[in-house]
């Protein structure tokens, strides 16, 4: 059961994360609008910091994007 749990969590986290950064992509290319949401995300890469968007969906942790990033990947694998 609690498998089940962190496959259904990390599966919501990693669809947020590509819809976001699609939007955010089409949104600096000038092809969507940027909103509050987004540029916020797009303030928080530039400090290195995991997004608050991301973070409602995530695993507690303090590391930075990059540190983050690595771990999200390995608790996925």
């Amino acid at each position: 059961m609690y498998l089940f749990h962190e496959i259904e969590k990390f599966t919501k986290l990693i669809i947020k994360m590509r819809e976001t950064l699609v939007t955010l992509q089409d949104a600096i290319k000038g092809i969507a609008l940027m909103s509050a949401e987004l540029d916020q995300m797009f303030s928080c890469f530039l400090v290195n910091k995991v997004p608050n968007n991301w973070l409602k969906l995530s695993f507690l942790s303090l590391k930075p994007l990059g540190s983050w990033f690595d771990d999200l990947i390995q608790r996925v694998a």
